[in-house]
């Protein structure tokens, strides 16, 4: 079930429009015109799509939401609530891989190094995003440490 038949389009439409309009301010990337398709999946799925199936499945560790930069698509838990301050910040952060794929940046591209041309403005939009919303130790909420944040902002696999 998609999130606009979940969680009702006009609300999940004007948290998009809000997260994208932050992210424009605090990035410099612009809102696109049409926003992502958002899903809501198992776990084992968002790894599947998020590791391209390179990976077994883990339910304690690994990816917790993941978007498809061919479908214009956001995966989220089933699990995900518009009232969780960290479920929303997971949405944030997919929302900027969104608004990179629509300005031509994506993990197709050659020359774009994933970790720091992708994933290091993600995380850090993400990290900013919970600190303006009072999480005082974001990378705690989020599951990783200083170092895990910058193996996966770096680049890495010969990029």
């Amino acid at each position: 079930m998609n999130a606009l038949a979940r969680a009702g389009s006009r609300s999940m439409r004007e948290l998009i429009l809000v997260l994208m309009t932050w992210i424009a301010a605090h990035t410099g990337l612009p809102v696109p015109d049409r926003p992502p398709e958002v899903v809501f999946t198992a776990h084992c799925e968002i790894q599947r799509l998020a590791f391209a199936g390179k990976r077994p499945c883990s339910e304690t560790e690994g990816a917790v939401a993941a978007y498809d930069h061919r479908t214009r698509t956001i995966y989220l838990p089933r699990n995900w609530s518009q009232d969780n301050v960290y479920h929303v910040s997971m949405l944030l952060h997919e929302l900027v891989h969104h608004m990179q794929a629509e300005e031509g940046l994506h993990m197709g591209v050659p020359g774009i190094c994933p970790g720091r041309d992708l994933e290091q403005p993600a995380y850090s939009a993400q990290i900013a995003w919970l600190k303006e919303k009072g999480v005082e130790e974001p990378l705690a909420m989020m599951g990783m440490n200083a170092l895990y944040l910058v193996m996966v902002t770096s680049c890495r696999h010969g990029n």
